[in-house]
């Protein structure tokens, strides 16, 4: 599990009745930290390309899906946080799906991503990156480095 992604996450606060999807869920470590923190009035969504692993887990308040983020818009206005773990650093164009992702979030949320390496050269990233929307539709993006230890 990414203790670094945790403590983020208490940061940010999440807690009972968020909706939270988790794009590239990968073994499903994060949605399962989820599901337990957001609780039964919450609800998460994990998405892969290859959801198998996600399917195996036993959470009421999870729902899997089989999703590309490249050819599949997401709901917009749906989630309080949404969060990716590497998966820009794979995409052919990073900056175009952080503003698809971005419309998935409910006005004022929080969306994180990170990957230790730089997010490809027109994205101009390295570390961990933080979006949220505004109630007047605007996207405001901050970032920190990775190069630091997460105590600091």
């Amino acid at each position: 599990m990414g203790l670094w992604t945790i403590r983020n996450f208490e940061k940010v606060g999440v807690r009972e009745g968020w909706d939270c999807l988790e794009i590239a869920g990968g073994s499903g470590s994060i949605a399962q930290w989820l599901c337990r923190h957001v609780g039964a009035s919450g609800h998460v969504v994990a998405t892969d390309l290859q959801p198998r692993l996600l399917e195996a887990i036993n959470a009421s308040n999870l729902e899997v899906w089989r999703h590309d983020i490249l050819r599949v818009p997401l709901s917009e206005k749906t989630f309080d946080l949404v969060h990716a773990r590497a998966v820009l650093s794979f995409l052919p164009r990073p900056a175009e799906t952080i503003t698809k992702i971005s419309t998935a979030l409910k006005p004022d949320q929080p969306f994180g991503t990170h990957k230790k390496r730089s997010l490809r050269k027109e994205a101009h990233l390295d570390g961990i990156l933080f979006l949220s929307r505004t109630r007047n539709g605007t996207t405001n993006i901050g970032a920190a480095s990775l190069n630091r230890s997460p105590a600091q």
